[in-house]
């Protein structure tokens, strides 16, 4: 009878130490600073489909709009490593308490993060219709996500 080999485990501790590691604790308070700054922004620059844009400048609409990339794309990396890090484990132990506790104290953020970018942000993006080519032409960083704000527009028709 062979020998039983032991299955090969995946070092993580680049990305944190553990579960229950300060690190990766400290990120998850994060994760709900960034999405809470994120919502407090978008409330202060009035990016709420119940508000229409069209009392302000296109230089202020592309200022307000690249700061809301700038933040969500900070959220959003820092979502994507937690739940990836935390899926690491349940794909490979569905029955690891640990990670099945920390998916579900993130799926809320994630939720949230989701309703900001892709149905509010959306929404009011799709009331810049025609302005929204000039705007992009005005800022780097919408150049650089020209395309996601062009199909942000397009989508927002079916919301």
């Amino acid at each position: 009878m062979p020998e039983k080999q032991a299955l090969p485990q995946w070092d993580l501790t680049n990305v944190y130490p553990s579960l229950e590691s300060e690190e990766f604790k400290q990120d998850n308070l994060k994760i709900i600073s960034l999405t809470d700054e994120l919502q407090k922004y978008m409330e202060d620059n009035q990016i709420d489909p119940e508000i229409s844009p069209s009392d302000r400048s296109d230089e202020q609409l592309a200022e307000v709009i690249a700061g809301f990339i700038d933040r969500l794309n900070v959220a959003l990396t820092l979502s994507v490593t937690l739940e990836t890090f935390i899926y690491s484990f349940l794909s490979t132990d569905s029955y690891n308490n640990t990670a099945k506790k920390a998916m579900s104290e993130l799926e809320p953020i994630g939720i949230r993060l989701d309703q900001l970018g892709n149905v509010i942000a959306k929404s009011w993006l799709g009331k810049l219709g025609d302005r929204l080519e000039g705007i992009i032409q005005l800022n780097q960083t919408l150049q650089d996500h020209a395309f996601v704000l062009q199909e942000a527009v397009e989508q927002s028709k079916y919301l």
